[in-house]
């Protein structure tokens, strides 16, 4: 019994673990920001697009990954400043008849000519050390443009939205003021002629100005999320193609 119970028990493991396998997707950082070449898209990823392209932020976390690369050259390679070559030509190969007067017992197969090289022990074992340290900081660079890319469409995304909003309270506010306008001028007109007593008259002047307050409130948020939203994107929204 208690082995059927085990198996009930790892099979329920295992569809834990094979689900988690299935649902698990890796971030392609390349879509986040949409290349500039990607066509039919809305405005909202164009956005993304050019506060990519415009933040200086940005610039300087690319800058830094290609500092970074370099690094990662030079340190693979730095065990050549440590490396040193000598050699030399013995008397034979320079003057061999007048070797042969001196010592005929000499033996002209004795190497003509000496080569070394040398590397110190540092440089054997510090150079991995070295790249892999070089490798390490430019894979964090790397990370640290990916969590720009994911907070940057996070922000642009969240104040377009927030720019549609105030766009379209401000154009519902819009609508109510003109109506209340038009209901002022006729309190106007009849206060005039005497068909309107002065408190509705004060009423309807009280009921505009009051919608006319919303309306200039509502604008000036619009603007603020505009300004807000071209601060990332580095162009007037105008402008936009």
């Amino acid at each position: 019994m208690k082995s059927v119970n085990s198996m009930k028990t790892f099979a329920i493991i295992v569809c834990m673990l094979l689900c988690t396998v299935g649902y698990s997707q890796n971030v392609d950082y390349n879509k986040i920001i949409l290349p500039e070449d990607a066509t039919e898209i809305g405005l909202a990823e164009r956005l993304v697009q050019l506060a990519w392209e415009n933040n200086p932020a940005n610039q300087e976390l690319l800058y830094r990954a290609e500092v970074a690369r370099y690094d990662h050259t030079l340190a693979k390679w730095s065990w050549l400043e440590n490396v040193s070559a000598s050699g030399n030509l013995n008397e034979f190969t320079i003057n061999p008849e007048k070797v042969q007067e001196q010592n005929p017992t000499f033996s002209p197969f004795f190497p003509r000519y000496n080569f070394g090289v040398s590397v110190s022990l540092g440089t054997i074992f510090l150079t991995p050390a070295k790249t892999k340290q070089a490798s390490v900081n430019h894979e964090i660079t790397i990370e640290q443009i990916n969590q720009q890319k994911l907070a940057l469409r996070a922000l642009v995304l969240t104040r377009h939205q927030d720019y549609v909003m105030n766009q379209k309270l401000f154009d519902v506010q819009n609508e109510v003021t003109e109506d209340e306008y038009s209901e002022y001028l006729l309190a106007e007109q009849g206060f005039k002629r005497g068909d309107v007593s002065l408190e509705d008259f004060k009423e309807s002047t009280l009921r505009y100005n009051t919608e006319l307050i919303k309306r200039i409130t509502l604008e000036r948020n619009l603007n603020v999320a505009k300004i807000a939203l071209e601060e990332l994107i580095g162009v007037r929204l105008e402008d936009i193609k």
